[in-house]
Parts: structure tokens; C-alpha cells; sequence
């Protein structure tokens, strides 16, 4: 696998203008095989509009590295999510403000380069607003990142 040099790791909310992208990273066919999600605009604007519109209680975060868009990331805390919540709570206790995270790289050229769950930026993006870092945990695969304790829409480098 090829590891990354230093990259500028940031993440900002999704916004309208990044649907037409995302659009195209679901149809990616090795997103599409764990993401499963109808492709079209409409679709798109039916399931990420609230969150661009803020009327979702989760995040939608655009990943970017070096300023270029590279994939999504969605955390939300389990129990917003009633149906979530329910599907959890039948084979694992569910602590107060456990958190779900969920993500993909969309940029085809960007997978198998460490910068997905063996990155530093799951360990930073499990905190946050209304997010303790109890019951989170991310792999970091021997890589660290600088400043230590940013935490969401922060800036981070990563050193493979």
C-alpha cells in the first residue's frame, strides 16, 4: 500500500454545490458496493438535502485533502436516529452518545493510500459537538498527527 507524505487533512459541512460531486462518487462502483444508494440527482437531493439545509440531527462532511475533495464522512450520535438506535440496542448495549461513523473516498485515485481507516482522522473526527469521545475508537495504524487534540473541522497533518 502507499502510504501518504504529508498531506493537509481538513473536513467542512456538505453544501449543495458538492451534491453533483458526491452524485458521481456513489456511482463509483466500489463506493456503490458498500453505500448501495440510488444515484440520481433526485435521489442525492432527497437524502443529503436536509443535512446541506441543516434539518438533520447527524453531520454530512466533505473530506478534503490539500483542499481537494476526496470523499464524505457522516457522524451522527445512534440514538437520533430512532430506527438506528433499535437495530443497535437488539445485540449491543448502547451507551448515552455513542456515535456512528460512516465514510467513503470517492476520489478513485486516493483509495489504498492510508487515508481511511488507518489514517489519523478517525480518532479526531469522533469528537465533537454533542459527540464525547466514549464508546469511539479509531485505528491509527502507527501514524500520527500534529497539532495533537484538534478535533472537527480541524486541520491536521498526517505523517505516514
Amino acid at each position: 500500500m502507499e502510504t501518504p507524505g504529508e498531506v493537509a487533512l481538513t473536513w467542512r459541512p456538505l453544501t449543495a454545490t458538492d451534491l453533483p460531486l458526491l452524485t458521481q462518487w456513489l456511482r463509483e462502483p466500489l463506493v456503490a458496493r458498500w453505500w448501495n444508494h440510488d444515484t440520481t440527482a433526485e435521489a442525492v437531493q432527497r437524502d443529503f438535502g436536509p443535512s446541506v439545509r441543516g434539518e438533520e440531527p447527524g453531520e454530512d462532511l466533505v473530506i478534503l485533502v490539500d483542499d481537494e475533495r476526496i470523499g464524505l464522512l457522516q457522524r451522527s450520535v445512534i440514538r437520533d436516529y430512532p430506527e438506528d438506535f433499535t437495530e443497535f440496542a437488539a445485540i449491543v448495549d448502547v451507551p448515552d452518545g455513542a456515535a456512528e461513523l460512516d465514510y467513503l473516498i470517492g476520489d478513485a485515485a486516493r483509495r489504498g493510500r492510508g487515508l481511511g481507516p488507518g489514517s489519523c482522522w478517525p480518532r479526531h473526527v469522533k469528537k465533537g459537538p454533542g459527540l464525547p469521545a466514549e464508546g469511539m475508537r479509531g485505528a491509527s495504524n502507527g501514524r500520527r498527527c500534529a497539532p495533537p487534540g484538534r478535533r472537527y473541522r480541524g486541520h491536521h497533518r498526517c505523517r505516514g
